[in-house]
């Protein structure tokens, strides 16, 4: 029931984003606008799938289906956090990837990585 919008870089380095989260939310949309702090960002508006995926502090890995789209000419990607994604407390490091197809050949882009920075339950 809670919706938060970020701007996160397609393009690796920099400070990672990091997204404070309280262990085992799951009613939580996390709305990533895109863009590129070099070259230019051209992703086509058809046959784009998204993806969250990354790797949690227990080591286990974890992705997910997310959604492209433009939303006022700003392409975004919408996650929806899943208790899975929240499990482990600490900064468990994610990173959005994009593919599309073009010519019979599949293309990814994945994002500069972020951090789902997951706050420790009080009732542990």
């Amino acid at each position: 029931m809670l919706t938060r919008t970020y701007e996160l870089d397609m393009v690796p380095g920099g400070i990672p984003l990091s997204i404070h989260l309280s262990q085992y939310d799951s009613d939580v949309t996390l709305v990533f606008q895109l863009y590129a702090s070099q070259g230019v960002l051209d992703i086509p508006s058809a046959n784009v799938t998204a993806e969250i995926r990354g790797t949690k502090l227990d080591g286990n890995g974890i992705s997910a289906a997310a959604v492209f789209a433009y939303a006022n000419d700003i392409p975004t990607v919408t996650v929806q956090v899943t208790k899975q994604m929240t499990a482990i407390a600490g900064k468990n490091n994610f990173e959005l990837v994009l593919t599309a197809a073009s010519r019979g050949s599949e293309y990814d882009l994945p994002s500069a990585n972020f951090y789902l920075d997951i706050e420790r339950d009080a009732l542990a």
